[in-house]
Parts: C-alpha cells; structure tokens; sequence
C-alpha cells in the first residue's frame, strides 16, 4: 500500500449526474456530518448503519459509485468484509474504508480500496471520494487507482469528523432551528 494525499484533489466538472455515494456508519451523529459533508460536495447520499442494511441497498441500487464504509460496526460483517464483499459482487464500484481504530495492513483491502484514518477534515473525505468517483478502469481514461492506498490523516484534525464533532454539529443545528 502507498499514501496519497487528497488535500489538493479538486472536482471535476462536466459530469451530468452526481455520483451516488453509500455512507455505512454505525455512529449516527457522524453518519449525520459525513452525510452533510457529501451532500454539500454535490453527491447523492444513500446511509446504512451496517454492513447488512448496506447489502440490502446495494441489492436495489446499481446506480451507487462509491462505498463508504467504517471498519467496526454491530453485526457478523465489518467494514473491512464489507469491503471485500462490495469488490467481489459489485467490481466497478470504488471503496472508501475508515477507521480510528486500526489502519489495515498489506493486502487486508481490496484492490483499489483507499483507507482514510479518523479523524478525518471533511476536505479529506470528499478529497478521497472524489478520487474514487472518477476512478476507473485501465483504459477508460481518468484516474487509476490499483492498489489499496492510506489517504495521508491530519494529525492536528480538531474539527475532524468524530462522535463528539457530530454531537457539536447536531447541537450548532439545533441552535440555528430554534432561532
């Protein structure tokens, strides 16, 4: 696996839809801000808790481009099986995996993967979603991803996507709906 940093990737333009990106995250606030985050990046956001509410979505919608997906989660099937499931049944679709808990080691994602580490800047996950949205495969132009990358975390990330940020997030709307 080799690092890349996602912090200058910017959109690309000129497609006519936005790509579909399932969100599967068992903490509901930072399932919330991801979400947001995704959705103010101009995607189509579908949301699972887990990887079998996940299963169940990708079942119906072969429109879905993007993966997201947390390492731990409730249920039989993590995020790392997840992933290795989502790349087996569905091999055009690119994959996202984050954790604050363990980063993966050689070969334990799919090719293609990318691992993004929490906390995480909300300009880092559109950062690597973008490189997956417009990843494809080898000769259909754009960009290439073979190989599993590690998306490079921000150590200094206090206003990362984290329980306690989504917790603040959801407190700061709130606020602004009371007002």
């Amino acid at each position: 696996m080799h690092q890349v940093d996602t912090t200058t990737v910017t959109k690309t333009s000129g497609s006519k839809a936005p790509a579909v990106v399932l969100l599967v995250e068992d903490e509901p606030l930072v399932r919330m801000v991801a979400a947001d985050v995704l959705y103010e990046a101009g995607y189509r956001v579908l949301e699972a808790a887990d990887a079998d509410e996940a299963l169940e979505i990708l079942s119906v919608r072969p429109d879905v481009r993007v993966l997201v997906t947390d390492v731990k989660m409730p249920g039989e099937i993590d995020g790392i099986k997840l992933a290795h499931i989502v790349a087996k049944r569905w091999p055009q679709m690119s994959i996202l995996v984050t954790s604050g808990h363990a980063q993966p080691g050689a070969g334990d994602l799919p090719g293609g993967a990318l691992f993004l580490e929490k906390p995480y800047y909300p300009s880092q996950l559109t950062g690597a979603v973008i490189v997956l949205a417009t990843a494809t495969s080898p000769g259909e132009g754009g960009i290439v991803v073979e190989e599993a990358v590690i998306v490079t975390p921000d150590p200094l990330a206090s206003n990362a996507l984290t329980p306690q940020a989504g917790a603040a997030a959801a407190r700061e709307k709130d606020g602004e709906a009371e007002a």
